[in-house]
Parts: C-alpha cells; sequence; structure tokens
C-alpha cells in the first residue's frame, strides 16, 4: 500500500491515460496556496484505489504537517476487512518548495 500511495501521490492528476482519475501530484503541490486542493487530493487517493481495485482498504482522511524543505502528509486508512486502522506517511518535496 505505501508503493502504491507514493505513485498516486507522485503522479499529476489526470496525466496516466488509462484512468484519468489516477494521480495528486498537483493537487497536494498546490495545498500550501489553496487548503481546499487537499480534500480533492484525498478524493483522488480514493479513485486511485478503487480504480486499480483496491477494495481491502478504505481512505479515510489526508493531512498535511509543514516541515523544514518539505511537506509531510499522512494518509489515513481503514482495513475493510477488520476495521483496524493504520497510516502511511508520504514526505515529498514537491515543485513549490523550490520557488
Amino acid at each position: 500500500m505505501r508503493a502504491l500511495a507514493r505513485i498516486v501521490a507522485l503522479t499529476p492528476a489526470g496525466a496516466w491515460a488509462a484512468d484519468r482519475k489516477f494521480g495528486a501530484r498537483n493537487l497536494l503541490e498546490g495545498c500550501r496556496a489553496k487548503p481546499d486542493l487537499l480534500l480533492r487530493a484525498r478524493e483522488s487517493f480514493i479513485d486511485a484505489f478503487r480504480g486499480v481495485g483496491v477494495a481491502e482498504y478504505e481512505v479515510t482522511d489526508l493531512k498535511r504537517l509543514k516541515s523544514s524543505g518539505a511537506d509531510e502528509f499522512t494518509l489515513f486508512l481503514r482495513d475493510t476487512r477488520d476495521g483496524s486502522a493504520f497510516t502511511i506517511e508520504l514526505g515529498l518535496v514537491l515543485a513549490e518548495n523550490f520557488s
């Protein structure tokens, strides 16, 4: 799941011809200027997981934490089989950080 989450985070929304809903990079990059994009990025993770057939895990939230040099994103998931919750930390150096 961690690898898939990172692929979604690093792929620009709409860039994958097989599934135009796959990808969240540009949405994550824009979160600093437009915090409402975080909700759209969360929806992108939901759509991407569904699009590749992941039914065992449900995205419940996505949060952004600012740290030095990188935007830290935490993806919150729930295992649909047993209800257990877990997180995936996505420490990303996004283009916006270099401006």
